[in-house]
């Protein structure tokens, strides 16, 4: 039968199959090619392999949308399905199960906005907090994250484990900048794809 869970907090109550708004088949390759992602962008890789893990699967049948604003919802569905869909459930939407499994790992709260666009300082602290709240064994300072800042400790660990350098010269990490389709994808892969990489033990 039709999955009609596996979408990034979008609704699309018309065609069951729709997956992040993409109609998909088995027969399709693992990673489609987007029209708006070149093989040179920056993102390309991440993307690929995202789709490959079925963390996401675009916007359309041509189109990822990196560009596009990424809201705490879809970054949230996205670590869940990276972490193996914990307490998933037949009939819940995965943006349901990703925001129930976030709120039982105190990455958000009951009532967070779900439909707010995920900064830099959300991102990095969302994926801190699903990988353990590792403490980082090295500190990097930018000029705009203070010592004392709720996500401090998340932005070392991503730095440490070269996730996010900053920004610009790497003096600044932004913490209040808006991240995008693409960026998200970038920083689960560069978390993510070296453990994908390693053989087993």
């Amino acid at each position: 039968p039709a999955d009609p869970e596996k979408k990034d907090g979008e609704t699309t109550p018309a065609d069951p199959e729709k997956k992040d708004g993409e109609t998909t088949t088995a027969a399709e390759p693992a990673a489609p090619k987007f029209t708006d992602v070149s093989a040179s962008s920056p993102f390309a890789a991440a993307i690929d392999w995202a789709v490959g893990k079925e963390i996401t699967l675009g916007k359309t049948e041509t189109t990822f949308g990196p560009g596009d604003p990424c809201t705490v919802s879809h970054i949230l569905t996205f670590l869940w399905r990276a972490n193996g869909k914990p307490g998933a459930e037949e009939g819940t939407a995965d943006r349901d199960s990703a925001a129930k499994w976030a709120v039982e790992k105190e990455m958000i709260a009951e009532d967070a906005d779900l439909a707010a666009t995920c900064t830099r300082s959300m991102a990095v602290t969302f994926m801190w907090k699903a990988a353990g709240s590792p403490e980082a064994e090295t500190e990097k300072e930018f000029t705009d994250v203070a010592a004392d800042a709720e996500y401090a400790a998340a932005v070392a660990w991503a730095v440490e484990n070269e996730i996010t350098a900053g920004t610009g010269d790497g003096t600044t990490f932004a913490p209040a900048n808006p991240c995008n389709r693409g960026q998200i994808v970038t920083f689960l892969f560069r978390q993510l794809a070296e453990k994908d990489a390693e053989p087993a033990a």
